[in-house]
């Protein structure tokens, strides 16, 4: 045998376990990076999840608001004709205090 056989055999050999330890090293990785994306879309899920709750009360919160400041804004409309028949009809009606004008 010569020695050039030997050296190789030996380069050979450590090409195969480098590119079976780069398989090996490549196939945990790839399962790592899906471990990671899902637990991440997950996450990201409950974050969006939570978000759109939080909008949706503030919708709600928001629109509650308008109704009753529609509301009140009709009630002080109502209220000022309201005020203002009540007045014009005690002024122009004195008949029904006793007194003439």
């Amino acid at each position: 045998m010569s020695i050039g056989y030997i050296f190789r055999v030996r380069i050979s050999s450590f090409f195969a376990g480098a590119a079976a330890a780069f398989g090996l090293g490549l196939y945990v990785l790839q399962g790592d990076y899906q471990a990671t994306h899902h637990i991440l879309s997950q996450q990201t899920k409950e974050l969006f999840s939570s978000l759109d709750g939080r909008i949706s009360e503030l919708e709600k919160l928001k629109q509650n608001a308008t109704s009753s400041e529609e509301q009140q804004s009709s009630e002080q409309v109502l209220t000022c004709y309201i005020e203002k028949f009540a007045g014009a009809n005690a002024y122009v009606n004195p008949l029904t205090t006793g007194k003439s004008k």
